[in-house]
């Protein structure tokens, strides 16, 4: 067993420029609730360091980012466990995952 880890970092004004189709390529619907640009721009960075981290082909719809009742992000991955951290400050959100093989 390892550990490997991914890490994205997507500026938000990226987000605003996506059309409703290109939203819909990338995230659930569960994840669309949220309209602020810095949370989807925050899943999105969270989606691409989860796809660094595995090494292999996944698709953004293949991952979908939750949260805990905590507040704590949580990405659901068939067959896959992974920890992820999500942050934003500024113009840019960025994401860390550890996926465990």
């Amino acid at each position: 067993m390892g550990y490997f880890v991914g890490t994205d970092i997507v500026k938000i004004s990226r987000i605003k420029q996506l059309d409703e189709n290109s939203l819909r390529k990338i995230f659930h619907a569960s994840e669309l609730k949220s309209t602020k640009p810095e949370s989807l721009a925050g899943i999105l960075a969270a989606k691409e360091s989860i796809i660094k981290a595995c090494g292999k082909k996944l698709a953004f719809l293949d991952i979908e980012i939750k949260k805990e009742k905590s507040g704590r992000p949580k990405a659901v991955i068939k067959g896959i466990k992974v920890k992820i951290s999500i942050s934003h400050d500024g113009e840019y959100a960025i994401a860390f995952a550890l996926v465990e093989k």
